[in-house]
């Protein structure tokens, strides 16, 4: 999975915030919440107290599943 290596590089942890991931997405972070909360995106979420965060394997197999199909990086 070189997605998952390149942001263990990149980010030095195995949760990112909203905001790293929308980043990594080239999104808002309100876009990514529209898109969380209509399903459009399937990502391993994890409560951090008020904030939410996500596993940096769903992130980078979404990454690779949307590259596979053209649609980004």
């Amino acid at each position: 999975m070189k997605y998952f290596d390149i942001l263990y590089k990149k980010y030095n942890k195995f949760t990112l915030t909203k905001q790293e991931v929308a980043n990594e997405l080239g999104l808002s972070v309100r876009t990514l919440d529209r898109m969380r909360k209509s399903g459009e995106l399937e990502l391993n979420e994890m409560p951090r107290g008020k904030y939410i965060q996500f596993s940096l394997k769903s992130v980078a197999e979404l990454i690779e599943a949307l590259h596979d199909l053209g649609e980004v990086m």
